[in-house]
């Protein structure tokens, strides 16, 4: 356990730094999924999974902050959730201003190389990339006492602010996509 923990830590290292061009992801969003006219926040998401939930509290501070800066969407896989269901998590959870789209065989996933949920990209109008990874580190092995890190909102106030945003592309314990 301990090495695979080791592991964890030097992938992420790694990857924040730039130093591997094969580990940081992909740099345009590719599909036409999400309609992009201005920057668009695109979380890949799975209304059931326990870590796709621990990121709802984050998401409605980015509802009720960032809107209408920005677009918020969903991405789920209409072979598993409904409109219903994401209505539910929507509502539920006062996301209103998140749209929700379906990614039919999670063909939109895999052009973006996404293969876990909860997993974001923040794009700008012309679907360049300027962040994507984790929500928080809610969805990566914690350990009792570890803080909760929010990397999507430390992401928006860094662009906001004219800054790059950090990359958070780790190895997540999130929902595995099908």
């Amino acid at each position: 356990m301990k090495f695979f923990q080791f592991a964890i830590i030097v992938l992420t290292l790694i990857i924040m730094s730039g130093c591997s061009p094969k580990l940081t992801g992909i740099t345009k969003i590719k599909g036409d999924i999400v309609p992009i006219q201005k920057k668009t926040i695109i979380v890949f998401f799975a209304p059931n999974c326990d870590e796709n939930i621990q990121v709802l509290n984050e998401l409605s501070e980015i509802n009720n902050n960032f809107n209408p800066k920005y677009n918020l969407a969903f991405v789920v896989n209409p072979a598993k959730y409904t409109l219903n269901n994401m209505h539910q998590v929507i509502n539920n959870n006062e996301l209103h201003f998140f749209k929700a789209y379906f990614d039919d065989q999670n063909k939109y996933a895999q052009l973006n190389k996404v293969k876990k949920t909860p997993y974001v990209f923040i794009v700008d109008k012309d679907a360049n990339v300027l962040y994507q990874g984790a929500a928080s580190n809610m969805a990566i092995e914690m350990k009792t006492g570890d803080k909760i890190e929010h990397y999507l909102l430390d992401a928006l106030k860094a662009i906001e602010k004219g800054d790059k945003a950090k990359p958070h592309i780790v190895l997540m314990k999130g929902c595995v996509l099908e």
